[in-house]
């Protein structure tokens, strides 16, 4: 079927030097559509290929979020047990009414890590033990856990060291091991420091466009806190990740429900369940994820059992809103 996506967003080009996008759409368990445009890296000129692996910035949260479900399904540890059995927050009294599901769902109440790096006006590259070590520092909490949703990185970074922890593996051993090796996704790492995001030279790269001209938006000091973001995959890999939630693959039946159930309510129409949004009026699943100059959204309608993946390294849309409202325009192409 013909790509009918938005020039206008995605700056479709077949001749002219842009970035572009990777797009694949599964419908009843089968990719049906598995589409590039457009270059990972205008100045080598590396074209966009299924094997192009994109940063996904909060996609990775969904990673992280099975991940702590497999450790359950496990049993090391349960959703409503406290984080402060399975992290050292030094004896901070502000983690003790905080467990597992509040972090999964960000219900937690804890402040945000990032802006108290940005207004340190440090900017030099800082890591998860630089995360953590300001995240043990909080002194109290901005709401009551459970009471209310806050989008949270801060709660997905605590879950990287509890994965690490608990299973004794680093965040990217466990997922090579977990995830990545099981379902087959040979295009995919978590960018941990500079010197290894330089060896995958097939990466795309994040841009955005200024004046006309398009300029590499692709670093940033808070590039290397990872488990809120930091995982790089393909589009074909991506696709083998969707297919393992439809097929209820890497995690049990009971686990796989309730990360799919809605576990807080968000707007009037929307909830979260663990590391993904419900939209309950247009039954769908969906994420997105923004980060420096790569602007991602994966959607699944069960009621049609129609799967949408988008990974661009463009900044061509920032609003999320907008952003899934293309893919919902989109998708009914196909239904």
């Amino acid at each position: 079927m013909k790509n009918n996506l938005s020039p206008s967003f995605f700056h479709k080009s077949n001749t002219g030097h842009t970035p572009g996008y990777a797009l694949a759409v599964i419908r009843n368990g089968q990719v049906i559509e598995l589409s590039c445009y457009g270059y990972a890296n205008i100045n080598n000129q590396i074209f966009i290929t299924d094997a192009t692996p994109f940063r996904l910035a909060s996609l990775t949260k969904q990673f992280t979020s099975l991940a702590i479900l497999q450790l359950i399904d496990k049993g090391y540890f349960k959703l409503n047990s406290k984080i402060a059995k399975l992290v050292n927050f030094d004896h901070n009294r502000v983690f003790n009414d905080i467990n597992v599901h509040n972090l999964l769902t960000h219900t937690s109440g804890l402040p945000d890590y990032e802006e108290i790096i940005y207004k340190s006006k440090n900017n030099s590259y800082v890591n998860n033990n630089d995360a953590m070590s300001i995240i043990r520092k909080f002194e109290q909490l901005n709401f009551r856990p459970n009471s209310k949703f806050e989008y949270s990185e801060t709660g997905y970074v605590i879950l990287k060291t509890i994965i690490e922890n608990i299973s004794g593996k680093s965040y990217t051993r466990y997922l090579e091991k977990n995830i990545f090796r099981k379902l087959n996704m040979k295009n995919s790492f978590v960018a941990t420091n500079n010197t290894l995001l330089k060896k995958f030279r097939n990466r795309a790269i994040g841009y955005k466009k200024v004046s006309g001209n398009y300029q590499e938006y692709d670093d940033d000091y808070l590039n290397f806190i990872i488990g809120n973001d930091g995982i790089y995959a393909s589009i074909s890999d991506m696709s083998l990740w969707m297919l393992s939630w439809r097929n209820k693959f890497l995690l049990s039946d009971r686990l796989y429900t309730k990360a799919l159930t809605n576990q807080i309510q968000v707007t009037d129409d929307v909830s979260y369940g663990y590391g993904l949004y419900i939209d309950n009026i247009n039954k769908m699943i969906y994420h997105t994820g923004s980060w420096v100059g790569f602007n991602n959204i994966i959607c699944w309608n069960y009621s049609n059992d129609l799967i949408l993946v988008i990974l661009a390294n463009l900044c061509f849309c920032p609003d999320r809103n907008k952003r899934l409202k293309i893919v919902k325009n989109y998708m009914k192409y196909y239904q």
